[in-house]
């Protein structure tokens, strides 16, 4: 089956689109003149940050005509859609703890699932270049979420000088000059940096680390979740989340790669559609409903000395 034929009949299987079952079908008892009008499908407004965030939407709607869907860089839009009472999107993809703080003051959009699961690795020639005092490791995110991870996992077995950069790129630009020896990156920078430099490889993963050092349902923290209106319906989660979970690199890549080129790459924030495919495992982008994840939400914002609000999860389905 084709890759968007396989999106297709994941999102009919979803209830959003139970009329799928009836199409094409002319045995109607009723008669004409009593037929009901088609439903008008209300269209879905979804803001997301580009990085992984964006590709996990873009394949989660792919094939749903009633959604659009904006990109933004950063976190500034969205922290400022998060905070309105009555915004213009239905859904908002944000990071797990600035949405729920969010949450906290204006009470509109609930947590509805976790979409991605953390994209940190450390990368390096090899282990020495962690080990080794005299050399330099490359740190981003220091007072933001790779910063807590990284402290919270991997720096007391980290020898190497640590060096904080502004961003992932100015580290992972560090690394390929030769500055750093080793560097952590998250993906698909870390992918882009390996192409770049072949003797480059994976030193550890902190989604790994994190897992086995906090005991977690799921591999990996969760980084950034969907936000939801009470008016979207759990249908449309329902398709998000089987649609997503026919994404399979191994057996459709040359046509995810025609999609992100579709969409545009610099639009979704990757470095390009090969890089960004061959990068899906590790950009750890699943869809896991909040009755899932929610201790593995609580445990993750326990370690930001956080609770998660009354009523923030949605739960119920």
């Amino acid at each position: 089956m084709a890759f968007r034929q396989r999106l297709t009949a994941a999102l009919c299987a979803g209830l959003l689109l139970a009329g799928c079952s009836q199409a094409g079908s002319s045995d109607s008892t009723e008669p004409k003149d009593t037929q009901k009008e088609p439903a008008v499908s209300e269209t879905t407004r979804i803001l997301t940050p580009t990085g992984a965030p964006a590709l996990g939407v873009l394949f989660g709607t792919l094939d749903n005509p009633d959604t659009t869907v904006e990109y933004t860089e950063g976190t500034d839009l969205v922290t400022a859609e998060l905070a309105k009472k009555d915004g213009d999107y239905d859904v908002i993809v944000a990071p797990v703890n600035l949405g729920l703080k969010a949450y906290s003051a204006s009470g509109t959009y609930k947590c509805a699932g976790v979409l991605t699961w953390g994209n940190l690795y450390m990368i390096g020639t090899g282990e020495d270049s962690l080990s080794n005092p005299e050399t330099e490791v490359a740190l981003f995110g220091e007072s933001a979420i790779p910063g807590m991870v990284y402290n919270a996992v991997e720096a007391a077995q980290v020898q190497a000088q640590p060096s904080w950069y502004p961003s992932v790129a100015e580290a992972s630009q560090s690394l390929l000059s030769g500055q750093s020896q080793s560097a952590l990156l998250a993906e698909p920078a870390a992918s882009a940096a390996m192409a770049k430099n072949s003797d480059l490889k994976i030193l550890a993963d902190l989604q790994e680390l994190w897992y086995d050092e906090k005991g977690t349902d799921q591999k990996g923290y969760p980084q950034a979740a969907l936000f939801v209106k009470d008016t979207v319906s759990d249908d449309f989660l329902t398709s998000f989340q089987e649609a997503l979970s026919q994404v399979s690199p191994e057996d459709a890549g040359e046509e995810m790669v025609q999609e992100i080129d579709n969409a545009g790459a610099d639009k979704l924030g990757v470095p390009n559609a090969q890089i960004a495919v061959k990068s899906w495992a590790r950009q750890n982008i699943r869809f896991v409903p909040a009755k899932e994840a929610a201790q593995d939400i609580e445990t993750f914002l326990d370690q930001l000395g956080m609770k998660v609000p009354e009523n923030a999860l949605r739960t119920e389905s």
